[in-house]
């Protein structure tokens, strides 16, 4: 991307959007993704991985079962998926947690990370 003084127009960014939103090798396609900017800052669930980033550092967990998960996008993240039936929402959670346990395992085994922390 490149960054100019001048003004653009939003069509300027259709491409570059496109790409990013269907790719596979976007990591917005690969990462199951939140984030909500607060007064006190920011809160980013990547996959498994919910990072709260304040002025006075950053704390970090891993979310660990589907429960969990869903509570911290609906308290957290004000997304309610109540809507969603139970398979799907089992199915979600199923590729979350297996993309994060591919993830784990790639960074144990002295891969570059990918998806779950770019």
């Amino acid at each position: 991307m490149v960054f100019a003084p001048e003004p653009v127009e939003p069509a300027s960014f259709a491409e570059e959007h496109v790409r990013l939103s269907t790719s596979p090798e976007s990591g917005f396609v690969r990462v199951c993704t939140a984030q909500l900017r607060r007064a006190e800052g920011v809160d980013v669930l990547r996959g498994c991985v919910l990072r709260r980033i304040e002025a006075g550092g950053t704390t970090e967990r891993t979310i660990a079962s589907a429960d969990d998960w869903y509570d911290v996008l609906s308290r957290v993240f004000r997304l309610d998926l109540t809507d969603v039936d139970a398979p799907a929402r089992a199915e979600l959670w199923h590729r979350v947690r297996t993309a994060h346990q591919e993830w784990e395992a790639a960074v144990g085994a002295g891969e570059q990370p990918s998806a779950e922390r770019d």
